[in-house]
């Protein structure tokens, strides 16, 4: 899905390689709990960073697993709107990582309340040609 007829001119590889040689700041980041789940972890932090390419801009979206009282642990790295693609979290992004700590980042805490919205409510999330 994009926000506009055109197709994205970059592969995921190409997003990932991008925002992985920049090592940016993120522009969200939140965490969720997985606890009701049958997952080995307690939850994961969700770094969003927005990467523009060739014109386009592009969310990545990379997860940190965390488990009370074990290091921090690589999720998995995501751009939406390419399906069926993903590669391990960079070990950079890994120890960057907040350790976990259910008082002070409670289940959906997020960084910025009304990014969160407009990635996830808003459709931003998505590729777009700019």
């Amino acid at each position: 899905m994009t926000s506009s007829n055109a197709q994205p001119p970059n592969t995921f590889q190409e997003v990932f390689a991008a925002w992985d040689a920049a090592q940016p700041t993120h522009s969200l980041l939140h965490y969720y709990d997985s606890l009701d789940k049958n997952y080995s972890f307690d939850g994961s932090f969700c770094y969003s960073y927005e990467v523009v390419l060739s014109g386009w801009r592009y969310i990545v979206q990379a997860h940190v697993h965390v488990e009370s009282g074990k290091p921090n642990s690589s999720g998995k790295v995501f751009v939406p709107g390419f399906k069926g693609t993903e590669a391990p979290t960079p070990a950079w992004l890994v120890a960057l990582a907040p350790a976990y700590s259910k008082q002070t980042y409670p289940n959906n805490w997020d960084s910025n309340a009304a990014y969160r919205k407009q990635l996830y409510d808003q459709g931003y999330r998505y590729p777009t040609k700019l």
